[in-house]
């Protein structure tokens, strides 16, 4: 049996942990910009204005964009954890990137996501 997870991370898997969340985050924000860029090409094209352009920009921070950062904030080591896990369990990651001595730190949450889906 493992000893408390939250406890007892290295440094370095810590870190890599932070790397994957970005990386998940990033991976999540990747569809609602692509809805979004469009509308930067209509305002090149002078089909909407910038004042336009801006409101779409607000919508977006204020709505997918905030739902998105506000599931990717952390505070501690156990909920990268969990993040990371969620990375995988929703594609967001390949689970074969995540470096071997990462993967016992995610067996706790990883088994969490398999018994609910």
């Amino acid at each position: 049996m493992m000893t408390n997870m939250q406890d007892d991370v290295p440094k370095s898997v810590k870190k890599k942990l932070r790397e994957l969340v970005y990386q998940a985050h990033e991976a999540a924000l990747r569809e609602p910009l692509s809805k979004l860029a469009p509308q930067f090409e209509r305002w090149q094209r002078g089909e909407i204005d910038a004042i336009q352009l801006a409101d779409l920009i607000h919508e977006f921070d204020g709505g997918p964009s905030r739902k998105i950062y506000s599931k990717f904030t952390y505070r501690n080591a156990w909920d990268t954890q969990m993040l990371v896990a969620h990375g995988i369990d929703t594609g967001l990651l390949d689970r074969s990137a995540v470096p071997e001595e990462v993967l016992p730190y995610l067996e706790r949450w990883l088994g969490f996501y398999r018994s609910t889906s």
